[in-house]
């Protein structure tokens, strides 16, 4: 069933055919929660495991024998291997190579492992040195270390649903420090540990260092020498953004909508404010609304749109970013302040679409949503 979006349509620009198209690739708010939350969250179960990780002296150690994964190399057919296999799906470390023979990082020693605190609770977060050791941990955590190639628009990535053997490992030992039998085990993992995913999967991020998105010393304060610092800030938040939908509310979305709200959570925490013209040049778009050959919106539009409707999404995204850059001036700051709770304005974002944001009572609507995500 389309989504019925007249406002959407209008600020497209698009009708007949073209309006369909695009109308079927609007996504609606999210469902989030009935209540509004006190923010920050607790934290989920797994960040006692990782509170474990990060204060070992030696952290890519404890990493690479704590996860199977970082106990092989990268190379073809590597996720076909039967020891990456059985130490991948069992947790049978019986064939896996020692730590020091698996994956090799150019720096391991200035691999940083920190605990990053959110709206949603504090979340790992895996930041490597080098470009090439981010390649290698992609690799190693999203494709059964397979050479795969690496995009070099792709700054960090959010890892979910990580099966994590060593947590398990820590569940039986407990339980036969209990006085049950091995024997028993296997019953009692069936049963009472894999139904309950929070008892073993994991989220952390995995996060690049470099500027982000075609951003330049010219276009965020301080110059060169904050770029850096900046554009880590941007990518880091913006990824905790993606976290906080998926916690939340649920879900985690491969859309325009989000990316808005994920970008102006990074650049709010980086810079204080939200530049619609900064967000846009980031997303890959023109000063005349057109694509740049690698945008990275071009990763969220969907291929069936007709070349009218892809213009269409175009539009409205140019149009929300200008109203939510108004927003955050007009609204947000004076109710918030500079620093004002991002978690309380991403869950009023979310309860908003492109919808939303073009019609004329966007304001009322907005307002509304955020009182009632202040209503803890």
């Amino acid at each position: 069933m389309l989504v019925q979006a007249p406002n959407a349509l209008r600020v497209a620009g698009v009708t007949g055919a073209d309006a369909e198209s695009l109308l079927a690739t609007l996504s609606p708010p999210f469902e989030g929660p009935d209540t509004a939350p006190e923010f920050p969250l607790s934290d989920e179960s797994f960040v006692e495991t990782w509170d474990k990780y990060v204060s070992s002296p030696d952290i890519w150690l404890t990493l690479s024998t704590a996860l199977p994964q970082l106990r092989f190399e990268i190379s073809d057919m590597q996720g076909q291997n039967p020891a990456y296999l059985a130490a991948t799906k069992r947790g049978d470390l019986s064939l896996a190579p020692n730590p020091a023979d698996g994956l090799q990082l150019e720096a391991p020693e200035a691999l940083s492992v920190t605990l990053h605190q959110t709206p949603a609770g504090r979340i790992p977060v895996l930041e490597p040195a080098t470009r090439s050791d981010f390649e290698a941990l992609l690799r190693a955590f999203l494709y059964r270390c397979e050479p795969v190639a690496v995009p070099r628009s792709m700054g960090a990535a959010m890892v979910s649903g990580f099966n994590n053997w060593d947590r398990i490992a820590r569940l039986k030992a407990g339980w036969l420090a209990s006085g049950n039998s091995e024997f028993d085990w296997t019953a009692h993992f069936k049963a009472e540990i894999v139904p309950n995913k929070s008892l073993y999967q994991d989220r952390f991020i995995i996060l690049s260092r470099g500027t982000y998105s075609n951003v330049t010393a010219d276009d965020l304060p301080g110059g060169q020498e904050k770029v850096l610092e900046l554009s880590r800030v941007i990518r880091l938040e913006h990824e905790c953004a993606h976290y906080f939908t998926r916690r939340v509310c649920g879900q985690m979305r491969n859309d325009l909508y989000d990316e808005l709200m994920a970008d102006y959570a990074g650049l709010v925490a980086a810079t204080g404010q939200f530049d619609a013209e900064l967000f846009l040049m980031m997303i890959g778009l023109t000063p005349d609304r057109a694509l740049q050959p690698q945008a990275r919106a071009r990763i969220y539009l969907d291929q069936n749109l007709t070349p009218a409707a892809e213009r269409g999404m175009l539009r409205l995204l140019a149009h929300a970013a200008s109203v939510l850059d108004r927003l955050h001036r007009d609204h947000i700051v004076p109710r918030l302040g500079t620093s004002s709770d991002i978690g309380q304005v991403l869950l009023a974002l979310s309860a908003l679409c492109f919808e939303d944001f073009a019609a004329g009572d966007i304001e009322h609507r907005f307002i509304q949503s955020l009182d009632w995500a202040r209503a803890t």
